[in-house]
């Protein structure tokens, strides 16, 4: 994905780890955000949690000790909290099945291989599988 391509004014980045506050005791971080610029306001910027919903979560693998939940589990549960908030679109990499898993409010969730491509937003794509391969690598 060429993150170039992202209108800088329009978006705010946010990434490793950024965390999010949902509500009282309830915070989430998550590996890349994207943030409408006019719901991130210069104003909501702060050291901590940000506080509005982003438009995009995109997550890479399941990162935390799970005592009690399956990792399918964890990603219901993480995906769920988020479209809740109001994030439009939460897309997982999935790096040891291979897949992608997309999701957005009031429809099916999609499952996919990870060599299709995937719209992030405003007509932006990654395929993984394709940018592994064109690279070299035997994971793709």
């Amino acid at each position: 994905m060429d993150w170039k391509k992202i209108d800088d004014d329009k978006y705010v980045i946010l990434k490793n780890e950024a965390g999010l506050h949902i509500d009282k005791g309830n915070n989430l971080a998550g590996d890349l955000l994207i943030f409408d610029s006019q719901t991130l306001t210069i104003d909501k910027v702060n050291k901590r949690y940000a506080d509005v919903p982003p438009k995009i979560s995109i997550e890479v693998d399941v990162d935390v000790a799970l005592d009690e939940l399956t990792e399918h589990s964890y990603m219901s549960i993480k995906t769920e909290k988020l479209l809740g908030f109001g994030v439009e679109k939460v897309i997982w990499f999935l790096t040891a099945s291979k897949k992608v898993m997309i999701a957005t409010p009031g429809s099916d969730w999609q499952l996919r291989d990870w060599d299709k491509d995937v719209e992030i937003l405003d007509g932006i794509v990654c395929n993984v599988g394709r940018y592994l391969k064109e690279k070299g690598s035997e994971f793709a």
